[in-house]
């Protein structure tokens, strides 16, 4: 692949084989090119193991217990239901 020798007087590695650094050329670290390269240019799938999920039919019903109040429906979560989340999430989801 390329070998990257530090230019001392620029301050950033040069290309010592033929061509030139695809990093520099699309204007990118050389750690993304070099994860790139490893993933085979697929990338990653990732999930959030710590995701919350909350019941549709839940939120409705305290939704209309909670006349559409959300800092109300986020204390009834937390403390009727046991359901951590934050206020945030909260009101990304009724969106």
């Amino acid at each position: 692949m390329f070998r990257l020798r530090h230019n001392l007087f620029r301050g950033f590695p040069l290309c010592v084989s033929v061509g030139a650094c695809p990093a520099l050329l699309l204007s990118l670290p050389h750690r993304t090119v070099r994860d790139i390269i490893a993933h085979k240019g697929e990338v990653p799938e990732v999930t959030r193991k710590d995701k919350i999920e909350i019941d549709t039919e839940l939120l409705h019903r305290i939704y209309n217990e909670c006349d559409g109040w959300r800092e109300r429906m986020h204390e009834k979560l937390k403390e009727e239901e046991g359901i951590k989340i934050g206020y945030s999430t909260l009101t990304r989801i009724l969106r």
